[in-house]
């Protein structure tokens, strides 16, 4: 089965078929590129929608895109350098986020420059000095628009944020209370008022008025996260986690959100990481610093990134412009085979971009070239965030010709840039997200022919090494056809199916008990799948157009190898035998991974280098996001794993061995989800350890049934895991699984489980037992319930709202038991 979405690392991996296949050409020298021109400005349509474009940001800010927001703000401010409404409002847009304050001075001045008599542009000056900490000037400029127009509720928002910022609070409050007067529905006012409450004390109408903007602007991530930090001063912890969740959910690395929710979990493994990084994005470089120098010394780690990082802020993280760009510059020019360029474009009225160049030499493959230019792309991200002026448009790297004309250029946005700077995102992931564009737009693509279907096979089946038995049929259809049939399919094999799955997931917190998992399911199948074989008829379907470039010919050669698979190895009737879902899982990965792998050797051997990247930019993003909102993420990821896992598994085994060693795999798959996650242990032969538990439905007595019997495996624990401790201490816990079997029962609306773990050792075993732990207390409405206060427990225990939870660790085992109530619970424990 194909499927849509490219995973961040699908280019990375095709970037590595592409060394281990073809190898890179070594560049030569070439004279110094000429230097790149200043782009000229586009002329603007007329008239110009000026309010327009205002109006699409205020709605962008509505949902807390301040970058979408940013980019409306901007497009009229280039079309009108000397439209007020636009100044004000990016002005506004800068001082919502974190560390870029500073650079909403420059807007809200040139705002009162250009329209002294607008009340919008002195207030908005006010705010601009409230987030400086002058208030001073701050007052000066809200009285200013107090006077002006003294009817705004915006007006006297910023006047009480001006009082409050210089302690007049009796002030503050009156203006406050009449903000809230002069507009009831103003999320802005309410938050001021609790502002202005919180500072005279008053704490309770200081949270129900914060309550009341988040209820009037749910989507404005940084008004969750403000309610986050007041219920956790009044020690309201797992309210205030969950206010930071959903900042999180809003904008997923707002740092305030990552800095509280850093502070609740010091005690995990990898949060001193996590709270430097909070720590930098609200430039606190010295607390960043201590925390980054910590978790160095706890992990010993020797990554050079994260020891870059620190000598960075060793001395002092920011960098002047014009001293970074000569440094970059003498570095640059010392690149006797290829020398490059840089410059910083502020052609625009407000956006500032580092232009980086580069001169490809005569014989440089395409291939060779674009590595060499991600790998540049690397530079950026070092130096391009902690530049000011700062470089709110982020990096483009230009790629010329032989002959100095354009060939393509990759871009990375601000937030990349800085995301990888800061360990956030992995060099691999930073340069797989990096934004393709070749010079002329798409390039020209065959027509899909049944001849040049047929002879991708023929070319598959060659690249793989296995001669089709019998010929394979195929079959094109419309998009919306492989939809519908796919969607008829999994709702005829996963309604009744997935029943013993939603009532185990409930339970252990990965979906609500209202989602439908087949629905789920069927959703995103429907969305992402582009192609399947089917074993039964021995014949594949593809849907063409669906998928941008050349992803109708990858899919062909994926499907194809998928039925070479069924004549050689059977694999229809393997996955059919197979009752164990880790074991399934397992061996999904390896049929997928192997097609994977195949598909991207053949676009390697067959389909242009720069086309290829072009088709993986314009598929990374896959589905609408939107549309899968609701499906849960541990979903997507269960649905990703054996074509990411599995490509990272299959690619290891034939870097050692060729395709005859994937072949051999088929005789002796893997496992378990441990040996794909871990190749290494596949070919140590770390086979999981078999787990019994008893009849515990003769246990619980009358009514009790057993509704399901299966494993979890080590990707199980992680998705687990990762939905209460994240997904760093997630893999930490779960690493060092030896093996697990769990029991599912029901009673009418009642259901129990019982989950047993088995640890390679004992220090592994208390390792997940402690993180569980951990998730059990992170987990909003669980807590802990205390028997012994004596010694070091063993067996420990949570009351949730619905169910009742106790685990024991017994040497290399931990065993969890889930029931409706403590009783149930520990006669199910007592029943072991």
């Amino acid at each position: 089965m194909k499927r849509m979405t490219l995973t961040a690392g699908m280019l990375a991996a095709w970037l590595v078929v592409l060394a281990l296949v073809g190898g890179c050409s070594k560049p030569t020298p070439t004279p110094m590129p000429t230097a790149t021109p200043e782009p000229t400005a586009t002329p603007t349509a007329t008239p110009i929608p000026l309010a327009e474009w205002v109006a699409e940001g205020d709605a962008a800010s509505q949902r807390s895109d301040f970058a979408g927001a940013e980019a409306a703000y901007k497009r009229a401010i280039d079309a009108d350098p000397k439209y007020a409404p636009a100044y004000i409002a990016l002005s506004r847009v800068y001082g919502w986020q974190i560390g870029r304050q500073d650079e909403a001075l420059t807007p809200a001045q040139k705002a009162v420059e250009l329209a002294p008599e607008n009340a919008a542009a002195w207030a908005a000056l006010a705010e601009v000095y409230v987030g400086r900490s002058n208030p001073v000037e701050a007052v000066q400029a809200a009285e200013k628009a107090a006077k002006l127009a003294p009817d705004n509720a915006d007006v006297q928002a910023a006047l009480a944020q001006a009082y409050l910022m210089d302690r007049q609070y009796d002030p503050a409050y009156k203006a406050a209370v009449q903000a809230v007067k002069l507009a009831p529905q103003s999320a802005n006012a309410h938050f001021v008022l609790s502002d202005v409450h919180w500072a005279r004390a008053d704490f309770a109408r200081a949270r129900a008025a914060m309550e009341r903007a988040v209820s009037l602007w749910p989507r404005f991530a940084p008004g969750q996260a403000a309610l986050g930090m007041m219920l956790v001063q009044l020690q309201l912890y797992e309210q205030g986690q969950k206010q930071f969740e959903e900042a999180q959910k809003i904008i997923p690395d707002y740092p305030v959100a990552l800095l509280g929710l850093a502070r609740m979990r010091l005690m995990q493994r990898g949060s001193r990481l996590y709270l430097g990084q909070a720590y930098l994005l609200l430039k606190d470089y010295a607390s960043a610093l201590k925390e980054l120098e910590t978790y160095k010394k706890l992990r010993q780690s020797d990554d050079a990134w994260l020891g870059m990082l620190i000598d960075a802020l060793k001395q002092g993280y920011e960098l002047r412009e014009e001293k970074t760009l000569a440094d970059l510059a003498q570095w640059g020019s010392s690149q006797t085979d290829q020398p490059i360029t840089f410059q910083v474009d502020a052609s625009g009225t407000t956006t500032r971009t580092l232009i980086l160049s580069i001169r490809a030499t005569a014989d440089q493959q395409p291939k060779a070239a674009y590595e060499r230019a991600a790998q540049l792309m690397d530079i950026a991200a070092a130096f391009g965030p902690r530049i000011t002026p700062a470089l709110n448009g982020g990096a483009t790297m230009q790629v010329k010709d032989a002959q100095g004309g354009q060939w393509f250029s990759l871009h990375a946005d601000a937030q990349q840039l800085r995301d990888c700077l800061i360990l956030l995102d992995s060099l691999d992931k930073f340069r797989s997200r990096l934004r393709f564009v070749q010079e002329g737009g798409k390039a020209e693509t065959p027509e899909l022919t049944d001849k040049l279907v047929k002879t991708t096979g023929e070319d598959v089946a060659r690249l793989r090494g296995l001669e089709a038995k019998t010929a394979i049929p195929f079959q094109r259809l419309k998009p919306a056809e492989l939809e519908d049939r796919v969607g008829h399919s999994m709702d005829t094999q996963v309604s009744e199916a997935t029943r013993p799955d939603e009532l185990l997931f409930t339970l252990v917190g990965l979906i609500e008990p209202a989602t439908t998992l087949a629905q789920a399911e069927t959703k995103l199948a429907r969305s992402e799948i582009l192609g399947f074989y089917d074993s039964k008829e021995k014949s594949f379907y593809f849907a063409e157009g669906k998928a941008p470039g050349l992803m109708d010919r990858l899919t062909i050669a994926h499907e194809y190898t998928h039925a070479l698979q069924d004549q050689h190895f059977d694999i229809g009737r393997t996955r059919a035998e197979e009752k164990n879902s880790d074991r399934q899982l397992a061996y999904l990965a390896l049929v997928e991974g192997d097609a994977g792998l195949t598909e991207l050797t053949y676009g390697d051997e067959y389909l242009p280098t720069l086309e290829m990247i072009q088709t993986f930019t314009l598929a990374r993003g896959g589905a609408d996001e939107e549309e899968l909102e609701d499906v849960p993420a541990f979903l997507r990821e269960s649905f990703n794993f054996p074509y990411q896992q599995g490509l990272e598994f299959v690619a290891a085994v034939q870097a050692t061995g060729d395709w005859a060693a994937v072949n051999d795999l088929y005789s002796k798959p893997p496992v378990s989800s441990e040996q794909i996650l871990h190749p290494e242990r596949y070919r140590a032969g770390d086979a999981p350890v078999a787990v019994q538990l008893p009849d515990l439905a003769a246990v619980m007595g009358e009514g009790w049934k057993q509704l399901d019997s299966d494993t979890l495996g080590e990707f199980g624990w992680r998705l687990i895991l990762t939905r209460h401790i994240g997904p760093g201490p997630a893999a930490v816990a779960a690493d060092g699984w030896g093996g697990d079997s769990y029991v599912l029962l029901q009673q009418g609306s009642s259901s129990a489980a019982v989950m047993r773990t088995v640890w390679d050792k004992e220090t592994e075993a208390e390792q997940f037992w402690a993180l569980l732990r951990k998730g059990l207390d992170l987990r909003p409405g669980y807590n802990e319930v205390v028997k012994d206060l004596t010694g070091e427990a063993r067996t420990r225990a949570w009351q949730g709202a619905d169910a009742f939870w106790t685990i024991r660790l017994e040497g290399k085992a931990v065993t969890a038991v889930i029931g409706p109530t403590e009783e149930q619970a520990q006669k199910l424990l007592d029943g072991l």
